[in-house]
């Protein structure tokens, strides 16, 4: 065995991956577009 050792994830990750799967139906839906996807998921990462 290695040994690896995980750090846990940032607070805002925890965050979009709640509201994730909070909302998984919807974000499955054809309403939920890219731009919207952007927005909410990706832009936040960035920042």
């Amino acid at each position: 065995m290695l040994g690896f050792q995980y750090m846990p994830a940032p607070q805002r990750i925890r965050e979009l991956v709640d509201t994730f799967h909070k909302n998984y139906w919807y974000y499955q839906s054809l309403e939920y577009n890219e731009e919207q996807l952007r927005h909410e998921f990706l832009n936040p990462l960035f920042r």
